[in-house]
């Protein structure tokens, strides 16, 4: 099947086309080939990289970069599974016989494994959030002040007192537990704020809002301890007439998606060195342009493999066993978009940032000042969510003056796109290596990023620079290409 819809894709491109993708798959074909000799023969080399002791695979040590790949997949692996499996029978035999006792049966699951998990003290901890939350609502109903007690209890969260000092003490954890805690409890302030905007966003409740409905929302396994947020009223919509229990061929699809795209992650963590060659600095700037462009779409890349598998974990479980249609939807892929618009402000508070703060103020998103208030506002929150750090702020300027700036030119383009075709293309070209550039400040560092910025685009002859360039121009080609097919078949 992926094979005729490879072959359909391929004869559906005009000469040109052809010739791009030809481009495209031997640039790709090369550093892929020289990024796997690199991380070979790793231990030929004298400058240091942070590769992992143990799990190895056919003699190729782990790159131990990625904290959070190993978090998942090797330190909680089985108390993850156990938790889904435990989640999925709990939904099937409740959907089956007691229906109308589904949803508690559910909170009481997730309540049971939090408190296994992380004791008394967390539980405690929690219910005093949600009914903080739901106080303060219901005594003063102003959003300023629901927004104030937001950002403030993130704030408090980032606090290294609070963080390193207080948390510990009144938890009693530490290591991987209490890093599961921190992250737990910043998911549950975004979901506890998403359930009291909702309230007074609307105008004319038909809804009930209160303690027990917030903690039903809260106490929801799949999303509770890693995320995303899925806002309120995505939680609310269910479709009650879809059959009782899980689709089982539907739930395996997903499962072999997932495995699936597991090992390509695997793969480049065992055998392309991803994470640590884009901390090289020495390698980054004695390597070919070009080479160097593959490395951030990697980075980038795998960073979207997370998020994606993350999402079709969640999504699979609330969508397909408990007919949550409103799930939230997994970022679109890096190798399918070309403009700031449609790339993730947070893979973690996406649709809760988006929702609340970035299309509310900018509406529409058809005027300039509403545009940047709301790219603004939206980076600032994300910028808080993640911790102020001077990494993550420059990421947020960086992002924010790029969907800005974006916007700007979309407005100032003339109608007739197909007279500056390929001028926009090439613009658009140069927009994706500054999406790619300015998100490794992000993932990887920015020193990362500046030095790979110097080794593309001003170091060596003109033929350095002018690879990249045509590279990511035939890459937008293809791109606008496929969605002008996709646009004639809808």
């Amino acid at each position: 099947m992926v094979r005729n819809t490879a072959l359909r894709a391929l004869q559906g491109l005009s000469a040109e086309h052809r010739c791009y993708a030809f481009v495209l798959t031997a640039c790709a074909i090369i550093s892929s080939w020289t990024l796997y000799h690199e991380s070979k023969d790793v231990g030929d080399h004298n400058r240091s990289r942070r590769l992992g002791d143990g799990w190895h695979i056919l003699g190729m040590r782990r790159d131990s970069a990625n904290f959070e790949w190993i978090f998942w997949f090797s330190d909680l692996r089985e108390s993850i599974v156990l938790c889904i499996c435990g989640h999925v029978c709990t939904s099937w035999v409740f959907t089956k016989y007691l229906p109308w006792a589904k949803d508690g049966a559910i909170a009481v699951f997730c309540a049971y494994c939090v408190h296994a998990a992380l004791g008394n003290a967390f539980v405690v901890v929690i219910l005093l959030t949600c009914v903080s939350f739901v106080s303060i609502t219901y005594l003063f109903k102003s959003v300023e002040i629901c927004w104030t007690a937001t950002i403030s209890s993130i704030l408090l969260l980032h606090f290294d007192g609070f963080y390193m000092g207080m948390l510990p003490f009144i938890l009693q954890l530490d290591g991987n537990l209490l890093v599961i805690a921190y992250s737990a409890l910043g998911f549950t302030l975004l979901r506890c704020s998403s359930f009291c905007l909702e309230q007074l966003y609307d105008e004319t409740p038909k809804r009930e809002y209160g303690v027990a409905e917030l903690l039903l929302y809260n106490f929801y396994l799949p999303y509770f301890f890693f995320g995303p947020v899925m806002t309120y009223d995505a939680f609310l919509s269910k479709d009650i007439t879809s059959p009782n229990g899980p689709n089982i061929i539907r739930l395996a699809k997903v499962c072999m998606k997932l495995a699936t795209a597991i090992m390509v992650v695997d793969f480049m963590l065992h055998f392309v060195h991803i994470s640590s060659i884009a901390d090289d600095m020495e390698w980054l700037w004695n390597a070919p342009g070009y080479i160097v462009g593959f490395v951030l779409f990697c980075n980038v890349f795998l960073d979207w493999m997370k998020a994606s598998i993350l999402y079709d974990v969640t999504r699979g479980i609330a969508h397909l066993v408990d007919n949550r249609v409103a799930a939230p939807n997994g970022p679109p892929c890096t190798a399918t978009i070309c403009t700031f618009a449609d790339t993730y402000f947070d893979r973690g508070v996406q649709h809760w940032v988006s929702r609340y703060c970035y299309d509310r103020i900018g509406g529409n998103h058809n005027d300039l000042a509403k545009e940047t208030y709301a790219s603004l506002a939206t980076f600032i929150v994300v910028a808080i969510w993640q911790g102020l750090g001077l990494q993550v702020i420059v990421w947020a300027i960086l992002n924010c003056l790029g969907l800005t700036f974006e916007f700007f030119i979309s407005q100032m383009l003339p109608d007739k796109e197909k007279d500056y075709k390929r001028t926009i293309s090439l613009f658009l070209g140069l927009n994706y290596w500054c999406i790619l550039i300015f998100n490794v400040v992000g993932i990887n560092s920015a020193e990362t990023a500046m030095v790979a910025f110097k080794s593309m685009f001003l170091r060596g002859n003109i033929l350095n620079c002018g690879i990249p360039v045509f590279i990511s121009y035939c890459y937008v080609e293809l791109i606008r290409n496929n969605r002008e097919v996709e646009k004639k078949e809808n």
